[in-house]
């Protein structure tokens, strides 16, 4: 029979939340009155230091007890915590239904944001593809909630959105009104003149207000709100921000009245955000990409480079794209690739995502008989788009890449020839109904 004790003290074998329990015993003495009744005595029948010196002969047996140290003998970090000064209200509830419009549900390309008190961005990923709704993270009554899939020019006119919607959050209401505006889809540029200056571009017709754009850093609650100067369809400006911008969510909306039932014209993009980019001081190897915040678009250098501080490249997402020749296709985002200095973006490779890695339920494409031709990765120049010579790559997880060496900073998309319709069908007969004989 095993009876518990607690007369053997002293002991690191023994009860350890116990403050003394932190040495081994000695002493024989002591160790037959008090700890004589313990399993370890009773199976071994002699001192912890005694089992110790069998195994480790070059130890000395002390003949004292060490109290120890009264503190640690290095300095360590002492952590306070503090309640927040402001507590917020965390929704009872955060999974929201998304009310898309036309029967739609969310593309691969949607995604939800925060923002919270006016000057902070918080990303909550992405609804479920093919989904009607999305489970928050953190949301706090007061919180601005916006959804925004807006997305121009696939080659899959099925895939193709633009709906968006935002509200200020409330407790029990979890449904967001999606608005639908097949004209809403701009093309946004942000180019960086320095670390905190930041010069944008839109191209959007609008009828009606002023484009409006607010940039966010990533880290720090310090957003600058400017007011873009018209002239056509493009709207420009610069922000001058109080803090480095290198990573940072850019919002342009139209300067129009709004609520949760008719939302304002409204996207977001981003550069560099979630550790997506290269931000000095640091190295960086010529083989590690540098990735666009959904993936799906990496840079790789030429070779390996030092970022001093201030200096980044990155990718910047952007919901429109520039007019598509008519005898090709997009296929994906068109996506900006940004440095400072602009040099960093000229000896390396863009690589775009042009089909997704294949799941259980997706079956593999059937061979075909003809040689695939593959679509090719395209650079912007300023008035058309220019094919490059682009080369093949599969990703860690199975997608498909397109590669093409770099032409520096500027835009860049994957295009396909656009396919012919057959000029001849087979038509093979209805059968209604097939009931097999038996013999």
């Amino acid at each position: 029979e095993i009876v518990e004790t607690d007369a053997c003290k002293g002991s690191a074998m023994g009860w350890v939340y116990e403050p003394i329990n932190t040495e081994f015993i000695f002493d024989p003495a002591y160790w037959q009155s008090a700890c004589g009744d313990t399993v370890a005595n009773r199976l071994l029948h002699r001192t912890e230091w005694a089992t110790i010196g069998l195994w480790y002969q070059s130890l000395v047996t002390p003949t004292a007890v060490d109290p120890g140290p009264s503190a640690p003998p290095a300095s360590l970090t002492n952590v306070t915590f503090h309640p927040p000064t402001n507590p917020g209200d965390p929704l009872l509830n955060q999974l929201f239904q998304l009310d898309y419009q036309d029967g739609e549900t969310a593309s691969a390309e949607a995604r939800a944001i925060l923002i919270r008190n006016g000057n902070r961005v918080i990303d909550q990923g992405q609804p479920h593809e093919g989904g009607t709704d999305i489970l928050l993270s953190g949301a706090q009554t007061g919180d601005r909630f916006c959804v925004y899939d807006v997305t121009d020019g696939f080659v899959d006119a099925a895939v193709q959105r633009h709906q968006f919607g935002c509200e200020v959050l409330e407790q029990g209401d979890n449904v967001l009104l999606m608005e639908k505006d097949v004209a809403w889809a701009p093309v946004i540029d942000a180019s960086p003149v320095n670390s905190r200056t930041v010069a944008i571009t839109v191209t959007q017709p609008i009828s009606g207000g002023q484009i409006r754009a607010t940039l966010y850093p990533e880290d720090l609650d310090a957003p600058t709100a400017i007011t873009l100067t018209q002239v056509g369809d493009q709207h420009t400006g610069v922000f001058h921000s109080p803090v480095r911008a290198t990573a940072a969510y850019v919002q342009v909306y139209v300067d129009e009245a709004e609520s949760e039932l008719d939302p304002r014209r409204e996207v977001m993009v981003d550069y560099g955000v979630g550790s997506s980019g290269a931000h000095g001081p640091t190295s960086w190897f010529d083989s590690a990409p540098v990735m666009s915040s959904d993936g799906k678009a990496r840079y790789t250098f030429g070779e390996a480079v030092t970022l001093r501080e201030g200096e980044f490249l990155a990718l910047q997402t952007t919901p429109g794209a520039w007019p598509v020749p008519g005898d090709r296709q997009l296929i994906g985002h068109m996506y900006k690739l940004i440095a400072l200095p602009p040099a960093l973006a000229e000896t390396g490779m863009v690589a775009l995502q042009f089909q997704r890695p294949l799941t259980v339920t997706q079956p593999a494409p059937v061979p075909r008989q003809a040689e695939e031709i593959l679509p090719a990765v395209h650079y912007w120049n300023g008035k058309e788009w220019v094919a490059l010579e682009s080369f093949p790559e599969t990703g860690l997880n199975g997608e498909r890449l397109i590669a093409a060496q770099s032409q520096g900073v500027g835009f860049y998309a994957v295009l396909r020839p656009r396919t012919a319709e057959p000029t001849h069908r087979i038509y093979l007969p209805h059968i209604s109904s097939f009931r097999p004989q038996m013999r």
